[in-house]
């Protein structure tokens, strides 16, 4: 990648899905430049929305509670943004706020972690920095506040559109993908690339 940006080139990232149907592995995102939210792809207002899971009944925040959700220290999604610091300003902001680790983070062999579907089931305002959590969250109804642009749920307005366009960044690897569509966003990509403009996908580093 290094290399790629090095000379103006443009990069596609496959990445870990939202959702999938089974097979977590054989479902994946995609984008031009960056990860997630600060991934490119063309527009998709003129097709039709590829297959997603329905969206939920939105929920008042005041029936539940609000939980903010680690995540993998040192991951890239957090672009060098301390786990731990960010959790600490939130907490700042949100005292009563539960804060719930990431289970990478929990030794299971001593500590036991509430199920992640009992979490979202009583949540009424989910927390996250960046982490996938958040458009998990925006699905099922919850209100989300995701810190980071690179969050899939960062600064959503409409619920259809955001999950229309999300549904075409999703494939699974048994499907024929539209190669058409995606290289029809790579000029774009291109002007982008030669300009500079790349995800900060190195942990903060230049």
């Amino acid at each position: 990648m290094a290399d790629a940006m090095a000379r103006g080139i443009p990069i596609i990232i496959l990445e870990n899905p939202v959702w999938h149907y089974g097979d977590k592995l054989a479902t994946y995102s995609w984008g031009y430049n960056g990860l997630n939210g600060l991934g490119m792809a063309p527009s998709c207002t003129d097709k039709e929305s590829r297959p997603h899971p329905a969206l939920g009944t939105p929920r008042d925040p005041k029936e539940g509670v609000d939980i903010i959700f680690g995540q993998v220290p040192d991951d890239k999604a957090l672009r060098g943004k301390d786990n731990d610091e960010w959790i600490a300003e939130e907490l700042r902001k949100r005292p009563t706020a539960e804060v719930r680790p990431h289970p990478v983070t929990i030794d299971h062999r001593f500590e036991e972690q509430e199920p992640f579907e009992s979490v979202m089931a009583r949540c009424g305002r989910a927390i996250t920095y960046s982490s996938t959590v958040g458009a998990e969250a925006l699905i099922r109804g919850i209100e989300t506040i995701a810190r980071h642009p690179g969050s899939w749920a960062y600064d959503v307005q409409d619920r259809e559109e955001w999950i229309k366009d999300l549904s075409w960044r999703h494939w699974s690897t048994d499907e024929e993908i539209d190669v058409d569509w995606i290289l029809g966003g790579y000029e774009e990509a291109l002007e982008l690339s030669r300009a500079g403009y790349y995800d900060n996908m190195s942990n903060g580093r230049d």
